[in-house]
């Protein structure tokens, strides 16, 4: 370190040293009038500037190459190379195309096909078609296999940009190269995306031998964990995403991601303490506490859940006018808290939301019994069949509020339409049974009743004939008529004393039953049934009764998102560049869910 200097003087890296070197010397070159080639020199300007980083001035010396032969297919070739990095993607086209008529090869073909790609979407064509053309010059391009499969894979045509990407690692492995990080990244994204038997399994195998390439890439490890998810190897997932938190702290998505897996594997305390996390990094973010909702409804931890979603609604009252699921989880909530009249409000609001989800009317009917509503049970009851006719769980409900409010015959074709459903339901025939034998003593109680009157009608004095109809009366639960004939066959012959003790206990009946009618609530058995359907719920989250529910198919999503492009310009050294992707943090999978729980059982 010299006096006086705080720091030291700076010292240039040996290839910047190198190249400015280089910058002077071809400068100087310029200046002697007797040069031979000045294109060239000027040409070669231009690579050097490149290679610094210098974009503009390489464009400047590239054009200076030009202004003495416009013709050279080299220079065209660089120039375009230097509008491309510039972003200037229809300059880069100009200068490719001519570089490509004054020089077919496939390397001009290649060029045009990565800029045509990066012109978008509506480009996709244009840029297969070139890639194509390039192969048919030279089979074994390697880097045109690999972006020709990019290519097919964002136009959808997996099986074919899956053929591509396994080509091109072939070349590589045979000719003894294959440390192309890159390319078994794609490989595996595009297995992950096509889903056919095996593919997700092979798409772990590639995403290790990347990783074995560049251990410290986090798309990557992300990418590996959503796999080892969508195959319900979650412990593994966890490991990936714990791994990924230490190279790239402060990402919500991998909290989210991970909470999930640890939500799979049940370790409930360890998800709701990454869902947190990630809350805490995204507060705005729906499907994290969405998410964490579920955590905490699997933990029971209901107050907790209302708490959370309701001041979500009022932090977001649009999400609250328009999200039928968010009601109904609170809903759910309320009613595992055995608050019916909030749980009866929340489940209604979903179903002013959105009409059609059975489960908010069968859970509406469920709050609505636990209020002593039977009635309006029963229509929400029937509300969810029209909407789901092969639930058993709604059918068994229908069945068994309509059987204790009366509804005998009715109950019992809901009964058999269980059985068709679940013929092996020995529960179900045996209450059938049970049913049906009530409802022939039903049938022979009211002929009893019928020709009780008409007797009466023959003998009105006759105390035993009235005994008999008040009997039959009573048999038949008619507890108000049954008392009024046994207190006139008391004033036929009074004090009667056997009489006397069957009108007091009818009495008592009569009693009982108008209480009910006043409003004796039934108690609700709920099934707790940890099966889990499609998630809708998601993420990977979508289970059903009894356990976080996810609302169309939703913890990942199905794409792990762009994968890496090549940008190789072969201007004499290729470059390549990697562009990353992150699905919340490289890739991650989003689950919405709506909490199925309640679906209840009613007791008998």
């Amino acid at each position: 370190m010299h006096a006086g200097s705080l720091f030291g003087d700076l010292v240039l890296s040996p290839e910047t040293e190198k190249r400015s070197l280089e910058i002077k010397q071809l400068e100087e070159k310029l200046l002697d009038p007797s040069i031979e080639n000045p294109q060239a020199v000027h040409n070669n300007l231009g690579l050097t500037y490149m290679g610094m980083g210098n974009i503009l001035k390489s464009i400047s010396a590239y054009q200076a190459a030009l202004a003495i032969d416009e013709n050279d297919p080299a220079v065209n070739m660089n120039l375009g190379i230097a509008y491309k990095h510039l972003g200037q993607f229809d300059k880069a086209v100009v200068y490719f195309q001519k570089s490509l008529d004054l020089r077919p090869n496939a390397n001009e073909h290649y060029n045009l096909g990565n800029t045509f790609m990066k012109l978008g979407a509506n480009h996709n064509g244009t840029a297969i078609s070139h890639y194509k053309s390039a192969l048919e010059l030279d089979p074994r391009h390697r880097l045109t296999c690999m972006n020709l499969g990019t290519a097919l894979k964002a136009g959808g045509l997996l099986d074919e940009a899956i053929n591509f990407m396994e080509k091109a690692i072939a070349i590589a492995v045979e000719d003894g190269d294959d440390r192309d990080f890159n390319a078994h990244y794609n490989l595996a994204n595009a297995l992950f995306s096509r889903k056919n038997e095996g593919d997700l399994e092979r798409a772990v195998e590639q995403y290790v031998i990347a990783l074995e390439l560049n251990s410290d890439d986090v798309d990557c490890r992300t990418n590996l964990g959503i796999t080892y998810h969508a195959l319900g190897r979650y412990t593994e997932a966890v490991d990936e995403f714990s791994t990924v938190i230490m190279l790239q702290p402060g990402d919500f998505g991998i909290h989210f991601n991970m909470a999930n897996s640890l939500f799979d594997l049940k370790r409930l305390d360890e998800a709701i303490t990454q869902f947190e996390e990630a809350r805490i990094l995204n507060s705005e973010h729906e499907d994290t506490v969405y998410n964490l909702g579920i955590a905490l409804m699997e933990a029971k931890r209901y107050k907790e859940v209302v708490d959370l979603y309701t001041e979500f609604a009022e932090n977001f009252p649009e999400i609250s006018k328009t999200d039928a699921t968010l009601h109904y989880n609170i809903g759910v909530a309320y009613s595992e808290l055995q608050m019916n009249e909030e749980s009866r409000e929340e489940f209604t609001k979903s179903i002013e939301i959105d009409p059609d989800r059975p489960m908010s009317h069968l859970n509406l009917g469920n709050s609505l019994e636990a209020l002593g509503d039977s009635k309006g049970a029963i229509n929400s009851y029937k509300q969810a069949k029209e909407l789901d006719g092969t639930s058993a769980i709604i059918l068994r409900n229908l069945a068994f509020t309509l059987i204790e409010n009366g509804e005998l015959v009715e109950g019992i074709e809901e009964l058999r339409a269980i059985l068709k459903l679940s013929p092996n339901d020995l529960e179900i025939s045996e209450y059938l049974e049970q049913c049906q034998a009530e409802l022939r003593l039903e049938e022979q109680l009211k002929v009893e009743v019928k020709d009780g009157w008409e007797k009466v009608k023959e003998e009105p004095k006759n105390v035993v004939v009235r005994a008999n109809l008040a009997m039959a009366l009573r048999n038949n639960k008619q507890f108000g008529d049954a008392c009024e004939q046994f207190e006139e066959c008391l004033k036929l012959q009074p004090g009667h004393p056997q009489i006397t003790g069957i009108l007091e206990d009818c009495k008592a009946q009569f009693e009982e039953e108008k209480k009910e009618k006043e409003g004796t609530n039934l108690a609700l058995l709920t099934i707790e049934d940890n099966s889990r359907i499609e998630s809708g719920a998601s993420p990977i989250y979508h289970p059903s009764a009894g356990s976080p529910g996810r609302d169309e198919g939703g913890l990942f999503n199905d794409d792990l998102g762009d994968e890496d492009e090549y940008d190789e310009e072969l201007s004499g050294k290729g470059k390549s560049r990697a562009r990353s992707f992150n699905m919340f943090g490289g890739g991650g999978k989003e689950k919405r869910e709506d909490y199925e729980g309640l679906k209840g059982r009613k007791k008998r």
